[in-house]
């Protein structure tokens, strides 16, 4: 009975507290609830607390509105589902003004194909667990401090698939900043424009996966510190001061990245402080066109580098090689390997070195007059492997016919992408993880088939869910 009093009481708080469309949400929920999108846009004008034991949960595609700096602050448990056709969207309820952070102390944020914008900082937690995935946001510029992901001392933080743009004319601030955290996983995201570390690892965190990400133009791509164990695979990482850092007695073990166009390399200390080094041990990885070098040390510093690559300084240790990678086309952000690289087969027991394989090769291709040899990107896709999404590109050297199809292990076809008349150059495409019907397909391994005139090619890939 109480129960059924307690929630005709929210109902009747809803009913009279629509104004001008918005529902306005209350300052304190201390039950579970269902917001619905039927009552969307949900505007924020107290902050409002999610008690200890409740949770709160909105329905895929709402959209909640904030008061100037106002927010949610999350004991309990908050849970904002969209998905990719109905995303849930967070922004100011006015132009020019910002909103946030939603802060938790202990509580649990699971977001799922958010859309945040007009926030300087997103979030700021203390212990307890944060998942997000799929969504995208971007910030204004902050002051210092203003990191947009703030994790201190979390058991899980989960971030997948998903774009964290800052705004690089801001103060000191991170994209991630993540301190004494347990465990965590930083996949398929793309992460740039911080104007201080696109991912900052510290204070004792353990058991940190950084993996098949895509971090550019920030002061430092990954930043790892204050005794943290970090791995750190399969990433693409350019265009940044600085591309790894490791601090203050961290080790940061790095397999199979790809660092091209930042000014240093890796940097096994912190800045300009004395006695702050730490250690890096790199393998199977390329760092192309450095600024300045591949690496400085300190007298503390611990720099292991094997069966890497690199085109601007020649590499002490195992199998390194000093050469141009031959990416297939570096001008276009494309670092998937040529046929002929030197990258291909090198790494430790044969792997390819860098987060990609071999994307362009000499194919024949039929003319009017005769045929003729050239090369061009038959097509690869990325990441791979992948949560739900993957890019897939390709390079057309003349207008043509092209057929792009997706196989499962039975060879039944699974999607077609494209299949029709195409200009000739450079061109990318989606494959959301779903069928011809628009279904979810099961995780897996699959094959794809790029045609372009008389040229196919196949080659696999590994869906993650």
């Amino acid at each position: 009975m109480l129960i059924l009093i307690v929630r005709w009481a929210y109902y009747l708080f809803f009913t009279l507290s629509i104004i001008n469309a918005q529902t306005i949400l209350p300052t304190s929920i201390n039950e579970d609830i269902y917001f619905y999108k039927t009552n969307s846009p949900y505007l924020v004008n107290n902050t409002v607390t999610i008690n200890e034991g409740s949770t709160v949960q909105f329905e895929k595609g709402c959209t909640i509105l904030f008061d100037n700096a106002q927010t949610f602050h999350v004991l309990g448990i908050l849970i904002l589902s969209g998905t990719s056709n109905d995303s849930i969207y967070l922004s100011s309820s006015t132009q020019n003004t910002y909103w946030g952070p939603i802060v938790s102390d202990n509580g649990t944020l699971v977001f799922s194909y958010n859309v945040i914008s007009s926030v300087k900082k997103i979030i700021s937690s203390n212990h307890g667990i944060i998942k997000i995935n799929n969504s995208k946001i971007k910030t204004i510029a902050g002051s210092d401090g203003d990191d947009g992901i703030s994790i201190h001392y979390a058991d899980t933080l989960k971030i997948l698939n998903s774009e964290l743009e800052g705004a690089p004319t801001g103060g000191k601030i991170d994209g991630i900043d993540a301190d004494g955290v347990s465990y965590s996983l930083i996949s398929g995201n793309i992460i740039k424009n911080w104007p201080d570390d696109g991912i900052d690892i510290g204070t004792g965190s353990q058991n940190i996966y950084i993996i098949n990400n895509t971090i550019s133009n920030n002061d430092c791509g990954i930043s790892i510190g204050e005794n943290s164990n970090v791995y750190v695979e399969n990433n693409v990482i350019y265009d940044n001061a600085i591309g790894i850092q490791s601090h203050n007695g961290s080790i940061s073990i790095c397999n199979q990245n790809t660092l091209v166009g930042n000014h240093y390399s890796l940097q096994p200390y912190h800045g300009s402080d004395a006695n702050t080094g730490g250690t890096i041990n790199i393998i199977n990885s390329i760092m192309s066109s450095a600024l300045y070098l591949d690496y400085n040390d300190q007298i503390n510093s611990v720099v292991d580098i094997a069966y890497c690559l690199s085109d601007t300084d020649i590499l002490i240790g195992v199998g390194n090689i000093y050469s141009d990678p031959l990416f297939c086309s570096a001008e276009q952000f494309d670092y998937t390997l040529s046929q002929n690289s030197p990258c291909v087969g090198a790494g430790e027991n044969g792997v390819n070195l860098g987060a990609f394989g071999v994307g362009c090769e000499t194919a024949i291709i039929e003319t009017d007059k005769n045929l003729v040899p050239i090369k061009f990107v038959l097509g690869q896709n990325f990441p791979n492997p992948f949560n739900l999404t993957t890019t897939l590109r390709y390079e057309l050297p003349e207008d043509g016919i092209v057929n792009i199809t997706i196989y499962d292990m039975m060879g039944r076809i699974v999607k077609t992408l494209v299949n029709g008349s195409h200009t000739a150059g450079y061109k990318t495409i989606q494959w959301y993880a779903t069928n011809d019907s628009n279904e979810l397909v099961p995780t897996g391994l699959y094959l794809y088939t790029i045609k372009i005139g008389r040229i196919m090619e196949t080659k696999k890939m590994v869906l993650l869910k």
